[in-house]
Protein backbone atom coordinates (compact mmCIF):
# COMPACT_ATOMS: atom_id res chain seq x y z
CA UNK A 1 0.00 0.00 0.00
CA UNK A 2 0.91 3.19 -0.85
CA UNK A 3 1.11 6.47 1.67
CA UNK A 4 1.85 9.85 1.34
CA UNK A 5 4.91 10.04 3.71
CA UNK A 6 8.06 10.89 2.36
CA UNK A 7 11.28 9.87 4.21
CA UNK A 8 11.34 14.02 5.57
CA UNK A 9 8.37 13.95 6.81
CA UNK A 10 7.71 15.13 10.75
CA UNK A 11 6.40 11.48 11.58
CA UNK A 12 9.41 10.01 10.30
CA UNK A 13 11.87 12.46 11.34
CA UNK A 14 10.07 11.79 14.44
CA UNK A 15 10.35 7.85 14.53
CA UNK A 16 13.91 8.15 13.48
CA UNK A 17 14.55 10.36 16.33
CA UNK A 18 12.76 7.50 18.72
CA UNK A 19 15.02 5.12 17.45
CA UNK A 20 18.12 6.69 17.55
CA UNK A 21 17.58 7.68 21.76
CA UNK A 22 16.34 4.07 22.64
CA UNK A 23 18.30 1.52 19.72
CA UNK A 24 22.13 2.23 21.58
CA UNK A 25 25.02 0.63 21.71
CA UNK A 26 24.79 -1.63 18.99
CA UNK A 27 28.46 -1.06 18.54
CA UNK A 28 30.37 -0.48 21.89
CA UNK A 29 34.07 0.05 22.35
CA UNK A 30 35.57 -2.22 24.72
CA UNK A 31 39.27 -0.88 26.33
CA UNK A 32 41.72 -3.43 26.51
CA UNK A 33 41.30 -3.02 30.73
CA UNK A 34 37.53 -4.18 30.05
CA UNK A 35 38.73 -7.01 28.22
CA UNK A 36 38.53 -10.70 28.70
CA UNK A 37 41.46 -12.95 28.33
CA UNK A 38 39.29 -15.01 25.19
CA UNK A 39 38.30 -11.51 23.90
CA UNK A 40 42.02 -10.93 23.84
CA UNK A 41 42.78 -13.76 21.89
CA UNK A 42 40.16 -13.22 19.18
CA UNK A 43 40.94 -9.38 19.13
CA UNK A 44 44.98 -9.55 19.39
CA UNK A 45 45.26 -6.26 17.45
CA UNK A 46 44.06 -4.36 20.57
CA UNK A 47 47.72 -4.68 21.46
CA UNK A 48 47.81 -1.65 18.93
CA UNK A 49 44.76 0.06 19.16
CA UNK A 50 43.70 -0.58 22.82
CA UNK A 51 40.93 -2.64 22.50
CA UNK A 52 38.23 -3.57 20.13
CA UNK A 53 35.05 -2.99 19.06
CA UNK A 54 32.37 -5.23 20.01
CA UNK A 55 29.44 -5.65 17.85
CA UNK A 56 26.08 -6.80 19.90
CA UNK A 57 23.04 -8.44 18.43
CA UNK A 58 21.01 -6.14 16.57
CA UNK A 59 17.89 -7.67 17.93
CA UNK A 60 19.09 -7.65 21.57
CA UNK A 61 19.74 -4.17 21.27
CA UNK A 62 16.20 -3.85 20.22
CA UNK A 63 14.70 -5.34 22.65
CA UNK A 64 16.30 -3.51 25.37
CA UNK A 65 15.39 -0.21 23.29
CA UNK A 66 11.50 -1.22 22.90
CA UNK A 67 11.70 -1.89 26.93
CA UNK A 68 12.99 1.77 27.36
CA UNK A 69 10.47 3.01 25.10
CA UNK A 70 7.39 4.93 26.55
CA UNK A 71 3.88 3.86 25.41
CA UNK A 72 3.68 6.74 23.47
CA UNK A 73 6.65 6.12 21.64
CA UNK A 74 6.06 2.28 21.33
CA UNK A 75 2.29 3.43 19.73
CA UNK A 76 3.88 5.96 17.42
CA UNK A 77 5.61 3.16 15.84
CA UNK A 78 3.15 1.01 15.39
CA UNK A 79 0.79 3.51 13.88
CA UNK A 80 2.55 3.91 10.69
CA UNK A 81 0.94 3.61 7.69
CA UNK A 82 1.85 0.02 6.41
CA UNK A 83 2.81 -1.16 10.07
CA UNK A 84 3.09 -4.41 9.99
CA UNK A 85 3.87 -6.33 13.59
CA UNK A 86 4.77 -9.65 11.52
CA UNK A 87 7.61 -7.75 9.70
CA UNK A 88 8.59 -5.47 12.41
CA UNK A 89 9.11 -9.07 14.26
CA UNK A 90 11.03 -10.56 11.48
CA UNK A 91 13.45 -7.63 11.78
CA UNK A 92 13.53 -6.89 15.49
CA UNK A 93 12.46 -9.93 17.29
CA UNK A 94 10.10 -8.25 18.74
CA UNK A 95 6.29 -10.06 19.20
CA UNK A 96 4.18 -6.37 19.76
CA UNK A 97 1.46 -8.47 20.97
CA UNK A 98 3.35 -10.12 24.23
CA UNK A 99 5.75 -6.97 24.66
CA UNK A 100 2.07 -5.13 24.87
CA UNK A 101 0.91 -7.67 27.52
CA UNK A 102 3.92 -6.05 29.96
CA UNK A 103 2.54 -3.40 32.46
CA UNK A 104 4.19 -0.57 33.91
CA UNK A 105 5.80 -0.95 37.07
CA UNK A 106 5.54 2.75 39.69
CA UNK A 107 8.18 2.05 42.60
CA UNK A 108 8.03 4.99 45.34
CA UNK A 109 10.53 5.32 47.33
CA UNK A 110 11.53 6.96 50.81
CA UNK A 111 14.30 6.17 51.94
CA UNK A 112 14.69 7.74 55.49
CA UNK A 113 11.81 5.20 56.53
CA UNK A 114 12.39 2.58 54.88
CA UNK A 115 9.59 2.04 52.97
CA UNK A 116 9.18 1.21 48.87
CA UNK A 117 6.04 1.48 47.12
CA UNK A 118 5.42 -0.98 44.37
CA UNK A 119 2.24 -0.68 42.46
CA UNK A 120 0.17 0.98 45.41
CA UNK A 121 1.50 -1.66 48.30
CA UNK A 122 4.03 -0.50 50.44
CA UNK A 123 6.95 -2.49 51.98
CA UNK A 124 8.63 -1.91 54.79
CA UNK A 125 12.58 -2.48 54.91
CA UNK A 126 13.18 -5.01 57.90
CA UNK A 127 17.09 -5.25 58.93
Amino acid sequence: MESDLDFNSDVIVEIIDIINRNIKDVCVWIYEDDMTDQEKEEYPTYKTTGGYLKKRDYKYCWKKGWEKMSKEEREKIKSLPNFCPKIFEEITGIDINLSDQKKDIVIKSNDLEGIIELNGVKYKRID
